[in-house]
């Protein structure tokens, strides 16, 4: 297996990123103390968010739950008899569908607009093998309408997965990995108590309009991504695009892992900000690893964390390749991105992307 991995330091100031059922940020216990935790999910969002914005070609991947409705007009358009049945029948399988739609899946299903063109016209062409009209009026679906579906559109699934319970080979095993960002450092979330005044108020009436309070923490955050590029090469993936462009997917990809930002909370605290450093390694024969064990003894700094984090990981990483030399594979590349050195973003990813394919 070959692998890039980025380790990432990034500071936010106040911010409540991702909140718990308490309405608090999320936390962890790690080294004994309590640290600031931010859900892998919302980065993968925000690069997702990201990825379909500057790419909507290629990064065209969509959660949803009306694959019923976009198959039937596939469906239709290809002339195919019985479109709604068929289409609220192969929901049905892959998703479930809701009793009082009928047509919404319970689950979310992520597909492109690729994958459900690619699963209308298997109905139109294999319509015999694929689906049985029973005699009491239903319809069964077999496995396999999207067995060696190979499009273009869907690069953001090949890194991200998609898991299909009914049926596997629909599934796309993720050739990305991301952990959840916790805090080099100990923390304690705080609270924001704020009063809102009426503009209606009238002379003489005093006190607020509205009480109530948030929750908030800062914090600096260690975050990993490890990134299969061999997966990659599989035609399931992305085996199946030349590789200049394949070369310009996975920069993109690389850029939107650096670049994301969790958005909850950025109208009222706008904490949205940009990596302090990112150190990327390029490795063959071996697996993606985190260096979390870098920050499991908490830093105790009065005098900022950025730096001592950096110093911390970097560290980390000599010993490791001192003690695991041949288990971290040949290293093709290690190469940082910070205020010291020479790289914009822009080359950073170049040069990675120059030690992959």
């Amino acid at each position: 297996m070959n692998v890039v991995d980025l380790h990432i330091i990034k500071s936010f100031p106040v911010s409540c990123l991702v909140r718990g059922e308490d309405g608090e940020p999320k936390t962890c216990l790690y080294g004994g103390c309590t640290r600031a935790r931010i859900s892998s999910q919302s980065i993968k969002r925000s690069s997702r968010i990201q990825l379909k914005s500057v790419d909507p070609v290629h990064f065209s991947g969509e959660r949803l739950k009306s694959l019923s409705e976009r198959l039937q007009k596939e469906l239709e358009s290809l002339g195919v008899p019985e479109a709604i049945k068929i289409s609220q029948a192969v929901a049905n399988f892959f998703g479930k569908t809701e009793e009082k739609s009928g047509d919404k899946t319970k689950n979310l299903l992520y597909l492109s607009p690729g994958d459900i063109k690619a699963i209308a016209e298997k109905i139109s062409n294999k319509k015999e093998e694929l689906i049985t009209f029973n005699k009491d009026k239903t319809i069964d679906v077999k496995k396999g309408l999207l067995r060696d579906v190979l499009v273009t559109d869907r690069a953001d699934i090949t890194f991200f997965g998609r898991f299909i319970a009914q049926d596997p080979t629909a599934s796309i095993e993720s050739a990305s990995s991301f952990s959840h960002p916790l805090s080099v450092h100990k923390i304690r979330n705080e609270t924001d108590f704020f009063a809102a005044i009426s503009d209606e108020k009238e002379e003489g009436e005093t006190g607020a309009a509205y009480i109530n309070e948030n929750y908030y923490n800062s914090a600096t955050y260690y975050s990993a991504i490890g990134i299969n590029t061999s997966l990659l090469e599989e035609n399931s993936h992305l085996g199946n695009i030349p590789i200049p462009l394949r070369r310009e997917i996975l920069s993109k990809f690389i850029e939107s892992c650096i670049m994301a930002n969790p958005g909850a909370k950025q109208s009222t605290m706008f904490s949205r900000g940009l990596p302090y450093f990112v150190f990327a390694n390029v490795r063959e024969n071996s697996q993606s690893y985190t260096l979390a064990d870098a920050f499991e003894k908490p830093i105790r700094s009065s005098d900022g964390y950025n730096e001592e984090a950096v110093r911390v990981l970097m560290g980390e990483w000599e010993i490791k390749k001192r003690m695991f030399k041949r288990q971290l594979g040949d290293i093709k590349l290690e190469a940082s991105f910070s205020k010291n050195g020479n790289f914009t973003l822009d080359t950073f990813c170049e040069e990675i992307i120059k030690n992959v394919w």
